[in-house]
């Protein structure tokens, strides 16, 4: 057991250093880019900063940083963080969008992509994500929730849960790693696995073994197919 956290810890210091890595390098021109929603469905609401009212979301909807997304307990939210990192709120919740960053090698379209970054906080609720890492560019993905920040810098699906009490992540593809904010040894989530955490314990399980984690793994896989198509359809709105 000893060993197999060890081998989690070195995983996610890899994985850690290899996206303060790849941002750090970054050269160029880096901008702020805006989220898009791609699709609602039942009762989502945004505002835009804190002093702002929350209005009802509507696709296409630009979001800036700092853009607070509601969703009620029958209600779904499809984003595209960027073309190559799309979401998908599901259920109650509420998701914060803190940056996206493009850095490029120059300041017109057609230079070259150096890095793309997105950072959320999810508060509360559920989250599908599908992150592509762009070839030939970095690819950073940091998910903030109560209890930890899962992180990725390469390909990844999966699912994250969070509420007061604890955070469950599922990893159907890619490997995707976990700060817990209680100081707890780090997680490495590959695919195939189900993490938990609480602010006193943590868990790492096989899906197999887990009915609740293949019925997630099942539901993101879903989510990417109709996510992947809402951008096709809609590409030409969205960051490059």
């Amino acid at each position: 057991m000893a060993d197999a956290q060890l081998s989690f810890s070195a995983r996610l210091g890899a994985v850690v250093a290899g996206a303060v890595l790849l941002t750090s390098c970054w050269e160029g021109i880096t901008r702020a880019a805006s989220a898009t929603i791609l699709a609602t469905r039942g009762t989502v609401r945004v505002k835009e900063g804190l002093a702002a009212q929350f209005l009802s979301a509507r696709p296409g909807l630009a979001l800036g940083a700092g853009a607070i997304l509601q969703s009620t307990r029958e209600a779904q939210a499809d984003l595209a963080l960027l073309p190559s990192t799309l979401a998908r709120m599901a259920g109650e919740g509420e998701l914060i969008i803190d940056s996206v960053e493009l850095s490029k090698d120059g300041n017109e379209t057609g230079d070259a992509m150096l890095a793309r970054r997105v950072e959320i906080s999810l508060r509360a609720g559920t989250v599908f994500v599908t992150h592509r890492r762009p070839p030939g560019a970095a690819g950073s993905l940091f998910v903030k929730t109560p209890h930890g920040i899962v992180t990725a810098n390469s390909d990844c699906l999966v699912c994250i849960e969070a509420n007061s009490q604890r955070l469950r992540v599922t990893c159907a593809r890619g490997l995707v790693g976990i700060a817990p904010a209680s100081g707890q040894q780090a997680l490495s989530v590959d695919a195939g696995s189900v993490a938990e955490l609480t602010s006193q314990t943590s868990s790492l399980v096989a899906v197999a073994a887990d009915a609740a984690g293949q019925e997630r793994v099942t539901d993101v896989l879903s989510a990417e197919r109709e996510l992947l198509a809402l951008a096709r359809a809609q590409r030409n709105i969205l960051p490059r």
